[in-house]
C-alpha cells in the first residue's frame, strides 16, 4: 500500500469563493484598528452606562446644596422686585424740575466746531531709479566693453570718429 497515492481521492469543492468573506473580515478589522488608534474612549463613562442598564440599584441624582441655595436666592430676588412700587423702576423718563434753566445745560461742542479742511491731493512725484555708485560704474563698464567690442568687429577704418549708433555702410 502506497501512502502517497492519490488515486480515488476526491477534493472538496465550494461554489462560493473564500475571498469575499476574507475581504469583509479584513475591512472590519481595518476599521476597528483605525477606531482604536484615533478615538479616545472614556472607559469610566462606558462602565457607568453599562451599570445603569443592568438591573439592580440605580444611581439617584441628588441635587447638591448649591442648587437649592441658588433656587432660594432666585425666589427671594423675584419677590423683592415684585414688592417694589411701579414708579421706582429705572425705566422711567427723566423730567427736570421747574427751577432748572435751559441756559445752564451744557451744549455739545461738536456742533459748534467747523469742519476740518481737507488737504488738496498732491500730484505724485516722478520716481527715477536711484543708482548707487557701484551700479553706475558697473553699467559704465558694460557700456565701455560693448563699444570696444563693436569697434573691434568693425575694424580700424570705421572707428575713426563715426557715430557708433549708425550702421556701417559698404561705401567706405
Amino acid at each position: 500500500m502506497d501512502l502517497f497515492d492519490r488515486a480515488g481521492v476526491k477534493f472538496p469543492k465550494k461554489a462560493q469563493s473564500l475571498t469575499t468573506a476574507l475581504i469583509l473580515i479584513w475591512i472590519a478589522l481595518f476599521l476597528l484598528d483605525v477606531a482604536v488608534r484615533r478615538i479616545a474612549l472614556d472607559t469610566a463613562a462606558i462602565a457607568r452606562r453599562v451599570k445603569s442598564w443592568l438591573p439592580g440599584k440605580r444611581a439617584v441624582l441628588v441635587a447638591g446644596g448649591t442648587l437649592d441655595k441658588l433656587r432660594r436666592r432666585r425666589d427671594q430676588l423675584r419677590e423683592q422686585l415684585r414688592s417694589r412700587p411701579k414708579d421706582a423702576f429705572a425705566s422711567r423718563r427723566f423730567e427736570a424740575g421747574e427751577d432748572a434753566k435751559a441756559s445752564e445745560l451744557p451744549k455739545a461742542k461738536t456742533a459748534e466746531q467747523p469742519a476740518p479742511e481737507k488737504p488738496e491731493p498732491k500730484a505724485p512725484a516722478k520716481r527715477t531709479p536711484a543708482r548707487t555708485e557701484a551700479e553706475q560704474t558697473h553699467l559704465q563698464q558694460l557700456l565701455k566693453a560693448r563699444r570696444k567690442a563693436k569697434d573691434h568687429l568693425r575694424g580700424p577704418q570705421d572707428s575713426l570718429g563715426k557715430d557708433d549708433r549708425t550702421p556701417p555702410t559698404g561705401d567706405s
